[in-house]
């Protein structure tokens, strides 16, 4: 019996901290006393920062973890996922990958998975019960492949157009 591992990797994900030039503009207009949350725990969302966004670099690209949320919930949902067949990794948009274990269970409340990786942005790391659950390290999407060394790659872009195979 021949056992397929998959690996996912969901690239450039627009999912940050919020940087630090947006962050003094919010703390000087006084947004961090309305918010129990430091300043520097809060998630980069266009929702609430489109206005201190529009300078940002790559800025149309930042700001949604909103999709990476929905993405997340959706892959480890399948039975794929829960049978450890599949590994998903967050490859941001600041070359930081997020490892989830496996058999991680996320909320599905988008509040509390904006709670959730903050504080892995702002850790490096969550555990429960001694077991590491969500881990970032630095690392490019060519290291990631590198270290992941699967069989094949196959990649999708909305710009992209069709190769037979992709070399990295």
């Amino acid at each position: 019996m021949i056992i397929i591992l998959l690996h996912l990797i969901i690239c450039d994900s627009a999912i940050e901290l919020l940087p630090a030039n947006i962050a003094s503009k919010l703390n000087n207009r006084g947004t961090s006393k309305k918010n129990p949350k430091t300043i520097n725990e809060i998630l980069l969302d266009r929702s609430y920062h489109h206005f201190y966004m529009r300078d940002l670099k790559n800025g149309e690209k930042r700001g949604r973890p909103d999709l990476i949320h929905s993405s997340i919930l959706s892959a480890t949902s399948t039975p794929l996922f829960m049978d450890n067949l599949l590994k998903v990794y967050i490859h941001t948009v600041n070359d930081e990958v997020i490892f989830l274990s496996d058999g991680v269970r996320l909320p599905k409340s988008y509040n509390r998975f904006v709670t959730l990786m903050a504080q892995l942005l702002k850790n490096k790391r969550i555990e429960s019960n001694d077991e590491v659950l969500l881990e970032l390290k630095h690392m490019s999407i060519t290291e990631l492949i590198s270290k992941i060394n699967p069989d094949s790659v196959i990649a999708l872009s909305k710009k992209g157009t069709f190769k037979p195979s992709l070399t990295l």
